[in-house]
């Protein structure tokens, strides 16, 4: 299948599930949870330490976003008979599960991605702060977890409403397994050991309000496991994507 077929499917995609009002429900979470998020730091040099304020808060709102919209995507086209009905077409079951999640990761990922960069207008910090440009590095190996978490379960299931469900459940009750906020199981310790890190490396100090330093390998720890994680769930997922009785 060329990689001008895929786009084809990737467009068909977008426009089946990110039509209204599915966007701009997706775009005002991603608003509302940044301009929700704590700013307390008035001086200008330290206004960086607000980009670690409020982060629970974000992948909170972060996974009931997608949740919603890789159950949407892949549950709910089990729900439709949309697989069924694609697989019919000349068309690699690899190829349109890549379609599938490349085009809701992506979207996603831009759309956070650009309302966390009116943090640079809101906490008044200059475009060349390296704080920022890691903070936004730390969410998306998040993003990538959240998502093949997602797609496990939301295969599995084939069912939309309970695929929410499930991933919503499975992954809030991860995010609560460490109340502290600096464990590396959950999305929070490893967001702030990364932030931590290298606000010392760029800063010379730990950020105001964080009083733990993270060792070297526990910040490599907090990049690359949900890296590795998530390649090996796509890979599983794909595995049984190819091989699954579709009726």
């Amino acid at each position: 299948m060329t990689h001008k077929s895929i786009l084809a499917l990737m467009r068909w995609e977008l426009k089946e599930y990110f039509s209204f009002p599915v966007f701009e429900i997706v775009l005002f979470i991603a608003v509302f949870s940044i301009l929700n998020t704590s700013s307390i730091l008035p001086v200008y040099a330290e206004r960086y330490s607000n980009l670690h304020w409020g982060i629970q808060n974000i992948f909170f709102y972060l996974t009931i976003s997608i949740c919603a919209v890789f159950s949407r995507s892949f549950a709910g086209a089990f729900s439709k008979n949309e697989i069924k009905t694609l697989l019919s077409y000349p068309i690699k079951r690899s190829s349109l599960f890549f379609a599938k999640y490349l085009t809701m990761f992506l979207t996603l990922l831009i759309i956070y991605a650009s309302v966390w960069a009116s943090q640079l207008y809101i906490q008044a910090l200059s475009p060349l702060e390296p704080m920022f440009w890691v903070s936004l590095l730390a969410i998306i190996p998040e993003i990538l977890l959240l998502s093949t978490i997602t797609v496990a379960i939301a295969l599995v299931v084939k069912n939309e409403v309970v695929s929410i469900f499930a991933s919503v459940l499975l992954l809030y009750g991860l995010a609560n397994l460490e109340s502290g906020g600096i464990s590396l199981l959950i999305a929070t310790g490893r967001y702030k050991a990364l932030f931590g890190y290298f606000s010392i490396l760029t800063h010379g100090r730990l950020p105001i309000g964080m009083m733990y330093v993270h060792p070297p390998e526990d910040v490599v720890i907090a990049f690359l496991a949900p890296l590795l994680i998530s390649i090996i769930l796509l890979a599983m997922s794909i595995a049984y994507f190819k091989r699954m009785q579709i009726d």
